[in-house]
């Protein structure tokens, strides 16, 4: 952020008082955007631990016959989303609670960074989901492999 007043409306000491408040604000946003960025990695890591759990039980649950291929692409996109949807209802909930109660809840950086966040997460969501798409393309129906 700039320094808003102009020295021709302000005497030069309120000058200086109002440009130190906004470097401390400035410092204090510093600190918290650390805090975001491991709760950022949280998701990520989250996310990236969901897909491997899904992609690998679901994928057994093919090789063995008991879900078909096109059930299992079904429910492999809703885990791969489940991220996604979580982190934009947090979001919104959040949001909600900060019309609702007045109090601040999301930094302005949080609040820029949503969109590429959610970007992020959507994309991971569809290059796993054509990767498992491929994965169930190579497998070998069960039923044939017993004959």
């Amino acid at each position: 952020m700039t320094c808003r007043i102009s020295r021709t409306t302000a005497s030069r000491r309120e000058h200086g008082r109002h440009c130190q408040s906004e470097s401390r604000h400035r410092d204090r946003d510093g600190g918290h955007s650390e805090a975001r960025g491991k709760m950022l990695l949280l998701w990520l890591v989250g996310s990236l631990a969901l897909h491997a759990w899904a992609w690998q039980r679901l994928a057994v649950r093919v090789d063995t016959g008991k879900l078909t291929k096109r059930r299992a692409l079904v429910r492999y996109a809703g885990w791969a989303l489940t991220p996604l949807l979580a982190f934009v209802g947090f979001f919104l909930a959040a949001v909600g609670l900060e019309e609702w109660s007045g109090m601040a809840l999301i930094g302005e950086s949080m609040a820029r960074a949503t969109l590429p966040i959610a970007v992020l997460l959507a994309g991971l969501a569809g290059t796993a989901w054509i990767a498992f798409a491929a994965r169930c393309a190579l497998i070998k129906n069960a039923r044939s492999r017993d004959a």
